[in-house]
């Protein structure tokens, strides 16, 4: 057998883990380790928030502080033990890995508890002091990464194990423009290459694709038209051709459109008809998204002051594309609302965001910049 410590695996209380202390997920037999709650109080801490409630009960007052969070390290906090002729591999990837699985459950499990679970070979890549969202309950978290270990295999069968990866990768940064990077491919990739046909919340409208025959045929025709032109200088006409060939064959929908068709058919997020103001705020978000994966700037939203679209943009950037991606990643694995992981599946918050310009209590078009990026509850 061989027994591979982890390191900063949170499962919280360990009385309270759902089956157990010891769990088997694909061919790994997980256990916590015996110093773990002791290993567990020395992990990194990030802010949170304390409410407290005073007064008599029906004229009750609620303050909201932030409670500063702490540095932590790496520390053993479970073992993952497999036989010696365990031959898993990795699928996580871009190839598969003779590896017996060690590194796809390293990135399931980061996944699922928001914060690094690394071997000591892996220190110098990722840092201890950094968390994000938890998909799961911590006392669901054994639970979740078996039910996510049965369904990994639909990340490699439909090219979306880059979404995984790089949105975990997204924990190890705070540099704003670095994350919204991350999180924006992660983004793109689901979109391209979402499984419709397999997951869905409602069925899809067929989108019209032109037989290939048929897109050749009008891409020559168009190549034609532009060599044709009489008044275009060569340098233009040798840069339009390789473009508008390309514009034939990939068709007339937009990423708008496509970014539409994740949000309300895919994941249920949005009502199949959308008013006005939504369609605006999804617009926003693919400005957002567009500007700060070209420029690393905050750009200005149509119609909006720059105070306003500065603070669209930093909901966007560190809430509403991570909890999108959360959400998504998490239907992959086979979470659901009345099952494990059920954290990565509430939509509320996104609701709220595009049908209302609320993100987490906070209406984005009515308080003052200063008065939303200060307030306790914002993007915690």
């Amino acid at each position: 057998m061989i027994q591979i410590p982890l390191y900063n695996l949170d499962v919280g209380d360990p009385r309270r883990v759902i089956g157990g202390t010891s769990c088997q997920v694909g061919p790994f037999k997980l256990d916590l380790a015996e110093g773990y709650v002791d290993a567990i109080a020395k992990l990194h801490r990030p802010d949170q928030l304390q409410v407290t409630l005073a007064g008599p009960i029906n004229q009750l007052t609620r303050s909201v502080t932030r409670v500063d969070g702490s540095d932590g390290g790496w520390e053993v906090t479970a073992f993952a033990t497999t036989n010696d002729q365990n031959q898993e591999s990795s699928v996580l990837g871009r190839f598969p890995s003779q590896d017996g699985g060690v590194r796809d459950i390293c990135e399931v499990l980061t996944f699922v508890t928001g914060r690094r679970v690394v071997l000591e070979q892996s220190f110098q890549f990722f840092t201890p002091n950094a968390k994000s969202e938890a998909a799961c309950l911590p006392e669901e978290t054994f639970a979740a990464a078996t039910l996510a270990w049965t369904h990994r295999e639909r990340f490699s069968r439909h090219g979306v194990a880059y979404a995984l990866l790089l949105e975990n990768a997204a924990i190890d940064h705070r540099m704003m423009q670095v994350r919204a990077y991350l999180h924006n491919a992660v983004l793109n990739i689901l979109v391209d290459k979402w499984p419709s046909e397999e997951i869905s919340a409602l069925p899809t409208p067929a989108v019209m694709k032109l037989p290939k025959k048929m897109r050749s045929e009008l891409a020559d025709n168009v190549e034609a038209t532009v060599v044709a032109f009489p008044s275009l200088p060569d340098e233009a006409r040798s840069g339009y051709i390789p473009l508008l060939r390309a514009k034939v064959f990939q068709g007339p929908s937009s990423l708008h459109d496509a970014v539409l068709r994740l949000l309300q058919y895919d994941l249920g997020i949005l009502p199949e008809k959308v008013d006005a103001p939504v369609v605006q705020r999804v617009q926003f978000m693919n400005r957002v998204r567009n500007y700060m994966t070209h420029s690393g700037q905050m750009p200005d939203l149509p119609g909006l002051s720059q105070e306003i679209a500065d603070r669209y943009t930093a909901a966007i950037i560190g809430g509403v594309v991570p909890t999108i991606n959360q959400l998504a990643i998490g239907r992959l694995f086979g979470f659901t609302t009345d099952t494990v992981g059920s954290l990565s599946q509430q939509p509320d918050d996104l609701q709220r965001f595009f049908l209302e310009g609320n993100w987490r209590g906070q209406p984005l078009e009515l308080m003052s910049f200063e008065e939303w990026i200060n307030s306790p509850e914002v993007l915690i």
